[in-house]
């Protein structure tokens, strides 16, 4: 079973396979345990209380989680480089957390543990198992 929650109108035309449903990353609608793999690209960053829904995340993962934030401080700067949200000091709208690579990894370890890290510009990626 495959489930993705988040809206996104391209996904939902390009992969009519799958099952997309709007949810809240802190209450989602399956069981603990349910999912061999939860992917949370690009997630973290727009989120209020980012630990509250990693916790979530752990109990509805089985095994794996692979997650993704932008570098920051990188990310900020590459925006002003490229002319983008100047007033917003290079912030992107709708990011309210921003992470270091070393925040990114305290993050995930309190709860997962880190398989591997991949930094490809301008981002941070983990892949994590479950303890």
């Amino acid at each position: 079973m495959v489930a993705v929650y988040g809206e996104d109108e391209t996904a939902r035309n390009r992969y009519k396979q799958l099952s997309f449903q709007a949810r809240s990353t802190h209450e989602l609608p399956v069981e603990s345990n349910a999912y061999d793999l939860v992917i949370a690209y690009e997630v973290r960053e727009h989120l209020e209380d980012p630990v509250r829904a990693l916790a979530e995340i752990d109990r509805v993962a089985n095994r794996w989680v692979l997650v993704s934030v932008p570098w920051e401080p990188t990310w900020r700067i590459l925006n002003v480089i490229r002319g983008k949200y100047w007033r917003r000091f290079g912030n992107t709208p709708g990011h309210v957390q921003h992470f270091s690579r070393r925040d990114f990894v305290a993050l995930l370890s309190s709860r997962l543990e880190i398989v591997a890290i991949k930094t490809p510009m301008p981002w941070s990626m983990a892949l994590c198992r479950k303890r």
